[in-house]
């Protein structure tokens, strides 16, 4: 996909919808799944980095941080969220909210080496291809020190496979993007000194989708079903496990050794 392409529709996309799940989320669903969908992935971000000793201005990068959706986590775990983004709009906006922010493209970071704590990249590679994340993926463990956390959290190339089989219409959405595939996560994309410490998906949230989004005007019926996925797919959970072929989305924590 064209970067300038995506750069445009994402200031677009800003401009429509400013601070909101839907700016950086899905079109075209009940803002209630939205919130399911952001909510879980809160539960991940703090499964991984509560357990990660904050020390003293421990940087974390947030790879593509939006409006800063999610920074807060960060903050509230004791980190310095440090954002990242090609959006001048969103850019602004994280700084108004958070102390660091950086308006660059993934493919030339501007940080030193060592000078990053840990990183996270939630929804965000996934508009680049493989080569490409796998690249960027290579710049940000040079920005690393050794022993850093990295989640990553991008949606599943099996499950937009099958639903572009049912659905061809999603296909030509302008920010339509494949996903990774399963092997990608266990190492395609990471540096070779990255080992996997923890890893998940959210194969409930994938199983009873259809329920999510025909419930989604009613708030009670909703509610259930939304506790319901959200507790089945906890990231400490079995029942969300990597190996998960169509799940919407899957997330591994990886370790930098060296």
């Amino acid at each position: 996909m064209d970067s300038d392409k995506i750069r445009r529709q994402w200031s677009q996309r800003q401009q429509d919808h400013g601070n909101d799940p839907k700016s950086v989320l899905m079109k075209g669903v009940h803002s209630r799944f939205n919130q399911t969908i952001d909510l879980w992935h809160r539960h991940v971000i703090r499964r991984v980095f509560g357990k990660v000793d904050s020390g003293s201005k421990s940087y974390v990068l947030d790879i593509g941080c939006g409006y800063g959706r999610l920074a807060n986590e960060l903050e509230a775990l004791g980190f310095l969220p440090i954002g990242l983004d090609f959006t001048p709009g969103f850019c602004k906006t994280f700084l108004q909210k958070f102390e660091y922010s950086v308006c660059a493209d993934l493919s030339a970071l501007p940080f030193s080496e060592g000078s990053i704590f840990h990183a996270y990249s939630v929804t965000s590679l996934m508009y680049v291809d493989s080569n490409e994340a796998k690249e960027a993926l290579s710049q940000v463990d040079q920005s690393l020190v050794a022993g850093a956390i990295v989640l990553i959290l991008e949606p599943s190339y099996e499950f937009n496979r099958f639903i572009r089989f049912f659905l061809p219409q999603k296909g030509l959405d302008n920010l339509a993007v494949p996903g990774f595939r399963r092997e990608q996560f266990y190492g395609g994309l990471a540096p070779s000194n990255w080992v996997v410490v923890e890893s998940g998906s959210n194969i409930a949230t994938t199983v009873f989708l259809p329920l999510l989004l025909l419930f989604g005007r009613w708030r009670v019926l909703y509610a259930f079903f939304s506790r319901l996925v959200l507790f089945l797919d906890r990231p400490s959970s079995r029942a969300g496990w990597l190996g998960a072929r169509i799940a919407m989305y899957r997330w591994v924590a990886y370790r930098k050794m060296a």
